[in-house]
Order: C-alpha cells, then sequence, then structure tokens
C-alpha cells in the first residue's frame, strides 16, 4: 500500500470532533504495509513517553512542545514566586504568548485544552509542508494522539480528584461543596 493510498484511507480528524479510529486500528491498518522502521517510529507516537527518534517533522513536534511545556511552566513558577531551575536546553522557539493563553484559563482543564489546541495547531503548520509521505502519517498519528487525550478528560471525575487532592494537602480547611453536593 502506498502513502497517498493509505492516508486516503483514514477518516479526517477534526479538534472538536472525537476520531472515527482509534490509535490501535491506526497502528493495526498500518502494519504490513510500512517498513520495520516506519512501523516502529509509528507505535513509538503512542508510547508513553512518546518516541523521542524519529523524522524531522517529530522532531520539530516534539521541539515545539517541549518550549510550550517549558514557557508553561516558568509562568507558573513566576506566578508561585519561586525560583525554577528549569533547563532552557534544546528550546528551538519560545511559544511565551501561548504559554500566557494557556496559563490565564479558567481553571486546569481549559488550560489543558487550550496547550492541546496549540499543539494542534503546530501540527497543522507542519501537515502544510508534508503530504503523502511517512511524516504525513506521523502527523495524523500525532494529532490522533492529541485527540484521545483530549476526549479522556472528564470534568466530574476531575473535580473529584482535585478535592481528595486539596483535602490531603490541606485537611484542616473547609472546602465548599459544589451546587450538585448541596442539591443531594
Amino acid at each position: 500500500m502506498s502513502y497517498p493510498y493509505l492516508l486516503a484511507t483514514l477518516p479526517p480528524l477534526d479538534f472538536r470532533q472525537k476520531p472515527e479510529i482509534t490509535s490501535d486500528q491506526l497502528i493495526e491498518l498500518c502494519r504490513g504495509h510500512l517498513s520495520e522502521a516506519e512501523q516502529s517510529q509509528l507505535e513509538g507516537v503512542f508510547a508513553n513517553p512518546p518516541l523521542e527518534e524519529g523524522p524531522q517533522v517529530l522532531q520539530e513536534y516534539l521541539g515545539f512542545r517541549r518550549s510550550l511545556d517549558h514557557e508553561l511552566a516558568q509562568l507558573r513558577a513566576q506566578e508561585l514566586q519561586s525560583k525554577a531551575d528549569l533547563s532552557t536546553d534544546l528550546m528551538p522557539e519560545a511559544p511565551k504568548p501561548l504559554a500566557e493563553e494557556a496559563k490565564h484559563a479558567h481553571n486546569p482543564l481549559e488550560s489543558e485544552m487550550i496547550r492541546l489546541y496549540h499543539l494542534w495547531d503546530r501540527l497543522r503548520q507542519l501537515e502544510a509542508n508534508h503530504f503523502l509521505n511517512f511524516s504525513a502519517l506521523l502527523i495524523y498519528a500525532l494529532q490522533l494522539r492529541l485527540l484521545e487525550r483530549k476526549n479522556q478528560f472528564d470534568a466530574e471525575k476531575g473535580r473529584a480528584k482535585l478535592k481528595q487532592l486539596a483535602h490531603e494537602l490541606l485537611p484542616n480547611r473547609f472546602i465548599a461543596p459544589t451546587m450538585e453536593e448541596e442539591a443531594s
């Protein structure tokens, strides 16, 4: 199977919608159509942490992600008036305005959604230079990974976890119940 045919058989991905394909399905669909090294790199995209070795497009994306996360950590440390000793090595760009947008979100979920959207946008920029080749397939896989992360969020579970952590860290502080808890 050629890259154009393989890419043409994949359902389109949209940041606002749940994907019609899973990472496991993508990996299985590609099995036997890629070289052993390419299959390994594709599977590495979905590993935790993702495989850091690979084509230039993967290096560019991971460098951007590292830079964005670095800037976000720096901004949060400054807000806490902490002396964060974060390395600036291997930071190809410093997307401070994007990190500031994520930092100023109303809550952690919104912050992560903004972060994911900026990563998605970076992949779209990279996609413009890569089509109908293995790099385009890696970009698709990276987009799918972002969508799977985005769609795993559950606001109710997040609130429960935050409340649990707050009680563990501040056991003597009263934390007001949510409107749903008051109603029950």
